[in-house]
């Protein structure tokens, strides 16, 4: 056997040992894929992996940090409408016309972007939220308002950045480690 086919053998060995060993330690990329404990986003809705609820309100640039330090990032308005259940004015799709791509003023309409009865209970969330939570979402034309959801009362909202809601995050990109 030649020198250079052991060196290439050599090689081709300890790749695939640094390969198993990043898999087993949980520290590699598969694909544009990054793999994560189950804990950080538990759960699956809609196509994205969402995290617990934050534990404490936050302002805007607090949760925008928030969510990027464990990996995620704040979910668009129509992300977070996707939440919404047994409202239909606010569920996706709903007469609200805010969205992803109509974040004006004109696009929200008091009597359906807040046409459901106020509940403390959760119903108006597929994680029986209550909270208000913020979305990644600007206001058009403003740099320090931001859209917002209070699942409470199955309203879509717009809010100044200094105030403080709760986060859910989101991370699309990401497969859950079993």
């Amino acid at each position: 056997m030649s020198r250079l086919t052991l060196k290439s053998k050599f090689f081709k060995v300890f790749f695939l040992m640094i390969i198993v060993f990043c898999i087993v330690a949980g520290l590699c990329f598969k694909g544009h894929f990054y793999y994560i404990e189950r804990k950080t986003f538990p759960f699956r809705h809609a196509g994205l992996n969402w995290s617990e609820i934050s534990k404490e309100e936050m302002s805007y640039s607090d949760a925008v940090e928030y969510c990027s330090e464990i990996g995620g990032r704040l979910p668009e308005i129509c992300e977070l409408r996707t939440l919404v259940i047994n409202c239909p004015g606010t569920m996706m799709g709903g007469a609200c016309g805010v969205s992803k791509y109509c974040t004006e003023i004109d696009c929200w309409n008091r009597d359906v972007c807040w046409s459901c009865s106020a509940a403390g209970d959760g119903r108006y969330s597929v994680f029986e939220d209550t909270e208000a939570l913020w979305s990644s979402s600007i206001l058009s034309g403003e740099t320090d308002i931001s859209w917002s959801l209070f699942f409470s009362l199955g309203l879509v909202s717009f809010n100044y950045q200094r105030s403080t809601f709760y986060v859910r995050c989101v991370n699309n990109t990401v497969k859950i480690k079993p």
